[in-house]
Formats: C-alpha cells, sequence, structure tokens
C-alpha cells in the first residue's frame, strides 16, 4: 500500500499532468487537503517532506503552490515516453491525457477501457501506459506486462478460460494470466470475445479486485493487477456498455482518416525508418507513391498502413538484393 507522502505527491503529478499549458503553476496546500480528505495541517507536513526530498518545490508565497521539482520534470512534461507517440501533442492529445490520468490516479491506478477501430494501436498505448507506470514510479521496475489477445482463442475457449483463471494441474507449474501479471499490468485485448462466466468473472474482479479461479466460487483470490482492457468500436453496444459500466477510465482512440495528414506523413517516415534500419539500406520514395500513401483508404487503419509499407520495401529490396549499396527505391504503389 502507497504511503500518505507517496499519494500526495502523485497527486500533484496527476494535477500538474491534467493543467494546460495556460493554467498557472502549482498546487495549493487546502487543495490536497481537500482532494485526499485530510487535515490542511498534515497535508502541509507531507508536502514540505517532499521538497526537502527534492521531489518537489514551492512556487509564489501568497498562496505557496507546490509543483513537482525541476529535476524530476521528465514526469510532468511530454519528455516522458509519450513523447515517441505520434500525435501525442495533436489528435491524440485527449488520449495521452486520459492515460497519464489513469496511472497516477491517487492511492490506486484505475483500470482502463480502450475503445477503437480495428489496427488503431490498442497494444502500442497499453505498452506505453506501463512504461508510464514505471516512469512515475507507480509500479516497479520488475514489474511484467501480460498480453493476452482473445482473438487468438476464438476456436479455443477452454484454452482461453484456462489462460485467464486456470489452476495448474498435477502435472505442470502453469500460472494464468493474473498470477503472472501480478503487481503490473495485464492487458486483454479483444476483450468483447469473452462470453458467460469469462466475463463475468472480470466482471467480478473490476468490482471487488478479486479472482475466481477455474470458475469455483469458493476459490476466491485478490490480485494486484492493473487491468487494461481493448475492443473494437465495432463490437456490438452491448459488449461495450457491459465493461464501460464497470470501468471508469475510458479512452477512445480515434481512425486514421480521422487524424490530420501531418500525423500520417510522420507515420509513413516512421515505418519507412523502422525499414531502412532492418535492411541497413537507404529508402527513395518518389512524391507520387508518397501522396499515395498519404491518401489512400486504409480500412485496418494504422497496421494496414505499416503492413503495407512492409510489403511495398520487400518488393523494392527484391529488386535492389544484389547490389549492397543501392538504395531501396520504392516508386509505385
Amino acid at each position: 500500500m502507497k504511503s500518505a507522502k507517496e499519494t500526495v505527491y502523485e497527486l500533484i503529478q496527476q494535477i500538474e499532468f491534467s493543467k494546460k499549458a495556460s493554467d498557472p503553476v502549482g498546487v495549493e496546500t487546502s487543495d490536497v487537503a481537500k482532494q485526499l480528505g485530510i487535515q490542511r495541517s498534515n497535508a502541509s507536513a507531507l508536502l514540505n517532506q517532499l521538497c526537502a526530498e527534492g521531489k518537489l518545490k514551492k512556487v509564489g508565497t501568497r498562496p505557496v503552490l507546490y509543483t513537482v521539482h525541476k529535476k524530476n520534470e521528465q514526469q510532468s512534461t511530454e519528455t516522458s515516453c509519450f513523447k515517441s507517440y505520434i500525435g501525442y501533442n495533436g489528435s491524440l492529445r485527449s488520449v495521452v491525457q486520459l492515460a497519464k490520468a489513469s496511472i497516477l490516479y491517487p492511492q490506486k491506478s484505475l483500470n482502463t477501457l480502450i475503445i477503437a477501430p480495428r489496427g488503431c494501436g490498442t497494444s502500442l498505448l497499453a505498452k506505453l501506459m506501463y512504461s508510464f507506470a514505471k516512469e512515475v514510479e507507480v509500479i516497479d521496475e520488475e514489474a511484467q506486462f501480460i498480453k493476452l489477445n482473445c482473438n487468438h482463442y476464438i476456436d479455443n475457449k477452454d484454452a482461453l478460460r484456462k489462460e485467464l483463471f486456470g489452476l495448474p494441474d498435477s502435472t505442470d507449474d502453469f500460472l494464468n494470466c493474473f498470477d503472472r501479471a501480478e503487481n503490473g499490468v495485464l492487458f486483454i485485448d479483444n476483450v468483447n470475445l469473452l462470453e458467460g462466466q469469462d466475463q463475468e468473472n472480470i466482471n467480478t474482479y473490476l468490482e471487488t479486485g478479486s479472482l475466481y479461479y477455474d470458475n469455483d466460487k469458493q476459490n476466491k483470490v485478490k490480485r494486484n493487477v492493473l487491468l487494461i482492457l481493448a475492443c473494437s468500436i465495432d463490437s456490438s453496444r452491448k459488449n461495450i456498455e457491459n465493461y464501460a459500466s464497470k470501468i471508469p477510465m475510458k479512452i477512445e482512440i480515434p481512425s486514421l482518416d480521422e487524424r490530420p495528414l501531418l500525423e500520417r506523413f510522420e507515420l509513413v517516415n516512421h515505418f519507412l525508418s523502422i525499414e531502412a534500419a532492418r535492411s541497413n539500406r537507404q529508402i527513395e520514395i518518389n512524391s507520387e507513391t508518397m501522396k499515395s500513401l498519404l491518401l489512400y483508404e486504409c480500412p485496418l487503419n494504422v497496421k494496414q498502413l505499416n503492413h503495407d509499407i512492409k510489403i511495398a520495401c520487400a518488393n523494392a529490396y527484391v529488386r535492389s538484393y544484389q547490389d549492397v549499396n543501392e538504395s531501396i527505391v520504392i516508386n509505385s504503389y
């Protein structure tokens, strides 16, 4: 359990992250006391301890305001891991703010539901939230990130149930996903594919923090796992609302065609740079091909854009395979 001092520090971080650039810097003692439900004198003592430790600093005099200290500003500005997230300061700004707020929520991070069209990068966002949680020391550096994609078990629901809630039998040392993610993060993708009792077990965990092993109502275990669920916006409204009603933090990622052209240009360059590094070659692309990559329809969004660029680079690589000094030229798409 977090100490009172750690809770105060996380609250200051959360407030700072949620502020706009035009908002005044700093948080008053009375605000901390009110939000945490503690005496003002206790809040003041904890804030001063954090200042003495160099985690916070005072700004202003009347009233005295507290903010994250300069040396810790990598946690309160966009120099965090989210800076690598294309669109973090544009179309995905609200996505990033909600993701940070979820991790920095006082006392305990909030379980989160990510809703997005297919191929928009739910896995990437979940992994960034995990990295951010380590960055701001909400979880330990050694904490695990466990991912389970329900779509991989669409024809084997028994295996899916075992991965989520199973116990080892007498012949193996199996650990289910919740066990492996203890004190860390469990990301369940395509959670809308869960049915019946499995869906109910997830809801039980969301409401109580406890887990039923092998659907045994007598075998209930408390778990400390930050749960991030993701489902397609194309899922039935009933499935989405089932989880949304039990999760306070919901994050919606826009489709690729809802994002600015400049961000798509950055994505294209990012994927091309990955392929250039992989092949150890320069990649050349003419203006018509670039225009095509920026404007063609991508039903599977960012995932499809990445896949199509990979295929185009692979075909171009074959044409120049014999000449290791020759650039890879993508001249059609």
